[in-house]
């Protein structure tokens, strides 16, 4: 059986099936070939797409996308993880494990060694599906309201 977050699951019917349908379509990107397969069996259940996104670790994906910047590379995140978790407003001990979830994933990774990150399309694609639900709840609580 589907793991469903409580946040989805007050949310009624339709949303269980635009997270079906969600979670279904980020497999097929996520495992898109053999390294990512492999890549993907060696998660624990912590690390996986479902973990994140009713978690800190969303916030800090909202974050992140948030600080880029455009650089001659293309976009990326220059503040270094004690920057960022001051901005966070939790220890590099707490944020720490919380990145190397988001890169485990696959919607971050290391821009260079010691350099930054960058939010990949993986990552804002799960900000862009998250907003969308948080939408549509927003709007069918005001229904029920109106």
């Amino acid at each position: 059986m589907t793991y469903i977050p409580p946040y989805f699951s007050r949310v009624g019917n339709v949303f269980y099936s635009l997270w079906s349908i969600f979670l279904y379509f980020m497999s097929l990107l996520f495992c898109t070939n053999d390294y990512n397969l492999n890549q993907m069996q060696h998660l624990n259940a912590t690390h996986t797409l479902v973990g994140l996104l009713t978690s800190d670790t969303y916030r800090l994906l909202q974050l992140l996308s948030k600080l880029q910047v455009g650089t001659v590379d293309g976009e990326r995140v220059r503040e270094s993880q004690e920057e960022i978790a001051e901005l966070f407003h939790v220890s590099k001990g707490k944020l720490n494990p919380l990145m190397q979830a988001l890169v485990a994933v696959g919607c971050i990774q290391k821009y260079r060694a010691r350099s930054g990150y960058v939010v990949t399309p993986l990552g804002t694609q799960v900000i862009d599906y998250i907003d969308q639900l948080n939408a549509m709840e927003q709007e069918q609580q005001q229904s029920k309201l109106a």
